[in-house]
């Protein structure tokens, strides 16, 4: 996961899951609900209930861009499952 990965989904205003090693889970619905502090490596994330979270980078291990309409589930993309792979010839 990159900072740049959380900057562009903050800068185009795309919703986002940012998932931890310990396993917790962190949605961001609109960009004014993340606060990237690189300089303190870490990430401030205020989540529906008004909590606020810090994230550190060195903690995040997905980082999953949801659909801005939420019907629209064709447009998710994991960023950490790289480029789709090519469909398998039939022999």
């Amino acid at each position: 996961m990159r900072i740049e990965q959380l900057e562009t989904a903050k800068r185009e205003g795309i919703p986002l899951r940012i998932t931890t090693a310990g396993g917790e889970r962190f949605t961001v619905t609109t960009p004014e609900r993340l606060i990237i502090m690189p300089n303190y490596g870490a990430a401030f994330v205020i989540t529906d209930d008004d909590l606020v979270h810090v994230v550190p980078f060195m903690t995040m291990t997905s980082l999953t861009y949801l659909p801005k309409n939420p019907g629209d589930v064709d447009v998710m993309k994991t960023l950490d499952e790289g480029p789709p792979k090519p469909p398998r010839k039939k022999k």
